[in-house]
């Protein structure tokens, strides 16, 4: 407290009585210009030594008594703050419970979206296999297709050449059948319309 020497050393038989007052107020209007003015605070309760006629044991009883209010609003003041740090200890391991419920909820989003990402990975894999596989097949079928035309028009001409020969085969034996018959008319390629 502000003073405390002071009134340690004017508690002396010299000042036999004592009560509690506003200590700036009291020392500050006692000692004007002393050193221990400047380091006092307006409000600062300390025990100031009055003439008063009073004995000792009212006196330790009024100390005493201003003692124990000031113990009891310190516990008060160390229970309130307990019992704030208690709250705020509870409000913490709440806020930690629903961080690490988030932080799992976070975690189990995350894997879903890793798994999402290599299914799609996968499925884009197995596509472009699949493309691959339709692309070679095409490209195999459109070869088979171009053999098979060129084997077809190879058939056309082996066709049309048998069929011509067979033709001229088949007028060389009617001329030797019938001689003096006229077959320049005759045409291979010619329909006859009825």
């Amino acid at each position: 407290m502000c003073g405390f020497d002071f009134i340690t050393k004017r508690l002396v038989p010299n000042h036999p009585s004592a009560y509690y007052t506003d200590l700036h107020q009291e020392h500050s209007s006692n000692h004007q210009g002393s050193s221990s003015t400047s380091s006092c605070q307006r409000g600062d309760n300390a025990l100031v030594l009055q003439s008063q006629k009073s004995s000792w044991p009212e006196i330790l009883s009024t100390f005493d008594g201003t003692v124990q209010n000031q113990l009891k609003h310190e516990v008060e003041e160390i229970q309130k703050s307990k019992k704030e740090l208690e709250d705020a200890n509870l409000k913490v391991a709440q806020l930690e419970a629903k961080l690490s419920e988030m932080a799992q909820d976070r975690d189990d989003a995350l894997g879903k979206l890793q798994r999402t990402v290599e299914d799609y990975a996968r499925h884009r894999d197995e596509r472009h296999a699949a493309n691959r596989a339709w692309e070679y097949t095409e490209n195999m079928l459109q070869d088979r297709i171009s053999t098979l035309n060129t084997a077809l028009e190879t058939v056309k001409d082996e066709s049309g050449r048998c069929f011509v020969e067979g033709f001229n085969g088949a007028l060389e034996q009617f001329h030797v059948l019938y001689p003096h018959l006229d077959t320049s008319t005759f045409d291979p390629f010619k329909s006859v319309d009825q």
